[in-house]
């Protein structure tokens, strides 16, 4: 803990910052204070699906981690089914819902998409690029970042791909580099390029989790509690344990990005 009070957790730092006590330059020691107290203060909007809502599945979700560790304000507004166009239920997508964020925040965090291609009413095919037609990837991606910058001109907007998944969707296998979803991965990279818009692969960077993996999904997927639906593994939705892997990856982009 520094002399204002930031707790310094050496396991949420920046990739690029050694943490060793004694061992700090002062310009690092510099960099490691504003990582830490950067975010203290503001407000973000967590945008996605049921890995990013609260429910059952994690006593804690990845992006409650970084609101502990770096004392931000959170507000989720992640759907649970749903992707940038797939509803579920009576629930909408990403871009349908939209309108109804406040402006009122310091920055927005999107995390999904899979879900568009794994069931019917979402997406079906990636389309060709500077189309506005949402049933195609290219299309709702364009709607999508073109309202998201005229709702939010000034803000940080940032874009975290789905992490890998075990399940067999419409569009076939869920992880690996020969899946659909790692083409879909690449035209994520290319548009947020384009729009300016920070982006990170957590589809295909993140290590640990490996939810094929039949002790991977009993150690990082097994529900934390009770609620609708199943109760075992899915190698869908990570535990508490797999969200911790997934916000000490990400906490970096976070901070990074968010100024």
């Amino acid at each position: 803990m520094d002399a204002s009070g930031v707790a310094i957790s050496p396991k949420v730092l920046s990739k690029d910052v050694v943490v060793k006590q004694g061992e700090l330059s002062f310009k690092d020691a510099s960099v490691l204070f504003y990582k830490q107290t950067s975010l203290k203060g503001k407000t973000i909007i967590f945008d996605g699906d049921s890995i990013t809502e609260e429910n059952f599945r994690s006593a804690r979700p990845w992006h409650k981690y970084l609101m502990d560790w770096y004392g931000f304000t959170d507000i989720n507004v992640g759907v649970s089914g749903t992707g940038l166009v797939k509803p579920s239920g009576n629930k909408v997508g990403a871009i349908a819902r939209l309108p109804n964020y406040t402006t009122d925040c310091d920055a927005y965090v999107f995390m999904g998409n899979m879900n568009d291609g794994t069931s019917s009413g979402g997406i079906s095919t990636i389309g060709t690029k500077g189309s506005t037609d949402t049933s195609t990837l290219y299309g709702a991606i364009k709607v999508f970042f073109d309202a998201l910058i005229e709702k939010y001109p000034l803000k940080p907007l940032l874009m975290i791909s789905s992490s890998p998944r075990s399940q067999v969707g419409t569009l076939g296998k869920c992880y690996g580099s020969d899946a659909w979803f790692a083409e879909w991965v690449k035209v994520w990279r290319e548009m947020c390029t384009d729009y300016g818009i920070a982006f990170l692969d957590l589809y295909s960077e993140i290590g640990g989790l490996r939810p094929w993996n039949d002790e991977n999904n009993l150690e990082y997927f097994s529900p934390d509690g009770t609620g609708s639906g199943s109760y075992s593994a899915d190698g869908i939705h990570p535990n508490s344990k797999g969200h911790l892997i997934m916000a000490r990856y990400v906490s970096s982009f976070i901070v990074d990005n968010i100024y």
